[in-house]
């Protein structure tokens, strides 16, 4: 029986299959890195995405890092200046509105799904989400409290079990992601964001259709209210600068 050697593997092109695998997959864990510090909040809207300065506090190279900002901006989430500057993207005001009244519509609307289908299994798990919330939020882990909420909504809607309504949200995924995670690193409202969440888990537990979608209302509100205040705060900071 013939038995492989490195030399056939070499002959046989497969040593090249592998190295296209394995920079495919770096170039994936790159974009999902950086993506994910995008959507947690941890590289903020309008910053600048220096490719040198991340491949130097990273262990990523300068190609993953360039290809993975492409694939960002074909999500949207980048944008590129003129240079070939890349940059995050920088929401306006009206899209930052426009995105959570979405929100509002569509998570009050998949209340009624979720309060018909919900289990007592469910409300642990999401009381559970909001214990380990604290604990992330103790230790000053805002991006982690950021993940955190983010699975608390995802989990309401996952429980409607209305596969339209899940599309549609998973359409406005990242957007949802960007304006949450502003408004939870502005002082004191990852907080709030907490005890909001807590509050619908109580409306949840005493069957409550209408203070459920009440509660979320104000959750999604008071959310947009600070992402609209940090805004015009950092609009009015570039104005200042430029004097």
């Amino acid at each position: 029986m013939h038995r492989t050697t490195m030399d056939d593997i070499e002959d046989s092109g497969a040593i090249g299959e592998l190295k296209n695998v394995s920079r495919a997959m770096l170039r994936d864990q790159t974009y999902a890195s950086l993506k994910k510090a995008i959507l947690t909040g941890r590289i903020a809207q309008g910053e600048k995405l220096n490719i040198r300065k991340l491949a130097a506090v990273s262990d990523f190279s300068s190609t993953p890092i360039r290809e993975a900002f492409l694939k960002l901006e074909h999500d949207g989430i980048v944008v590129r200046a003129a240079g070939g500057h890349f940059f995050v993207r920088q929401f306006s005001q009206k899209e930052v509105e426009r995105i959570f009244h979405l929100r509002i519509l569509l998570e009050t609307y998949g209340a009624a799904k979720t309060l018909e289908y919900i289990t007592e299994e469910d409300i642990s798990w999401l009381e559970e989400n909001i214990r380990r919330s604290e604990e992330a939020l103790a230790q000053d882990l805002i991006s982690e409290v950021s993940e955190l909420n983010a699975e608390f909504h995802n989990y309401l809607t996952k429980i409607s079990t209305d596969g339209i309504l899940q599309d549609l949200l998973q359409g406005l995924s990242d957007k949802i992601w960007i304006g949450r995670s502003t408004a939870l690193y502005a002082p004191g409202k990852a907080e709030n964001a907490i005890t909001q969440h807590r509050k619908i888990v109580v409306c949840l537990k005493a069957r409550n259709l209408r203070a459920v979608r009440r509660a979320l209302k104000e959750h999604i509100l008071t959310a947009m209210r600070i992402v609209s205040k940090e805004m015009a705060r950092a609009t009015e900071k570039r104005g200042h600068g430029r004097k």
